[in-house]
């Protein structure tokens, strides 16, 4: 059983979505509070060849957990839908990739802000062929915090390796990764290296890290699929 955990991201970037291929469970960690400014409900497209947040129009005072995030209006759908018309309506398969999403929007009636996040995930998945079981770890009465808290969650489904992003060693310390070991739960450091593929950047250079929304308005459904297969595949070998 090899297990993902991450925070709910809007229209996740590549890199996440590279994590959640290699496991057979991504567990939505639901249960903690939005961290202001962060990428959990915005996310970075090209704009003129420059990365622009489009971020979600939602309340967050202190402590507010996922499970509590509103929207702030009614208009937002309309809002996203304006952006991304204006960022990408140049874009070479704008007119396949945007009709999509306005159906996803106009579709969308979950209860709150976290829901329409993680269904941009799960339309994501579905974009990219992206076939892994989903826990919501709200779900559950996990009562960790942080490092002890994917530990718990590890536990609790029984994996055997956990595959962590760079970013996570800031909070798993030694104490802990002895945990992990003693408890033969493998943790496996993503090693991700960021395709390149076509963007109209003039002489501006690629542009990592966007959204993986960028990736399909200018290379199209079926190639953005091998793009991201390809180099899921690449990043296995280094």
């Amino acid at each position: 059983m090899r297990i993902a955990i991450h925070q709910p991201t809007y229209w996740p970037w590549l890199g996440l979505l590279d994590k959640i291929a290699k496991s057979d469970l991504f567990v939505v960690l639901d249960n903690v509070n939005v961290s202001k400014g962060s990428f959990q409900y915005r996310n970075q497209f090209l704009c003129n060849g420059v990365a622009k947040f489009i971020t979600l129009p939602v309340r967050i005072d202190l402590n507010t957990n996922f499970t509590q995030l509103q929207f702030k209006s009614n208009n937002w759908k309309e809002q996203q839908l304006s952006f991304l018309r204006n960022y990408y309506h140049k874009a070479k398969y704008f007119k396949i990739i945007f009709p999509i999403l306005e159906k996803f929007y106009q579709n969308f009636d979950g209860k709150n802000a976290c829901d329409l996040i993680v269904e941009t995930m799960l339309k994501s998945f579905d974009f990219f062929e992206i076939d892994v079981k989903i826990e919501r770890a709200s779900n559950y009465h996990f009562s960790e915090s942080k490092g002890n808290l994917v530990y718990e969650i590890c536990s609790y489904f029984n994996a055997n390796t956990y595959i962590s992003g760079q970013g996570a060693k800031q909070y798993m310390d030694e104490t802990l990764i002895r945990k992990f070991k003693e408890n033969n739960i493998h943790i496996e450091w993503q090693r991700f290296h960021h395709p390149h593929y076509y963007q109209p950047l003039d002489n501006n250079g690629f542009v990592e890290g966007l959204s993986c929304l960028d990736l399909l308005f200018h290379n199209g459904i079926d190639p953005s699929r091998q793009i991201f297969k390809l180099n899921c595949q690449k990043n296995n070998l280094i």
